[in-house]
């Protein structure tokens, strides 16, 4: 399975990693949180991943019983840096917007 948004949180200890993505529905939004352990973390540290940053993961889904209840985790088996969160300005092809104070600049003004 496959999905692409951006990083909401990056939660972090010795042994596991993960990585929560904000997503909207028409019920509101809701977090979706995938992890990592092992090698991968080794894989993720090397992408310098920041909150807001633009990805796609692809992932599996295990169950384990555990205290006579499931419990589901999203496994990250791929992750892809699909754009970088460049501080306050992104950017939309021609254009600039700070997204403090509002602006847009097109590509001329910033050459």
């Amino acid at each position: 399975m496959q999905i692409d948004g951006h990083i909401f949180e990056i939660v972090k200890s010795d042994k596991i990693w993960q990585i929560a993505l904000k997503k909207r529905s028409k019920r509101g939004s809701f977090t979706i949180t995938f992890s990592a352990f092992g090698y991968k973390i080794e894989k993720l540290k090397e992408l310098n991943l920041n909150e807001k940053d633009r990805v796609r993961i692809k992932f599996t889904i295990e169950s384990k019983r555990w205290n006579e209840r499931y419990n589901t985790t999203l496994f990250i088996s791929q992750l892809d840096v699909i754009e970088k969160y460049h501080g306050s300005a992104n950017i939309f092809e021609e254009e600039w917007v700070d997204e403090e104070t509002g602006e847009i600049f097109t590509t001329e003004e910033n050459e």
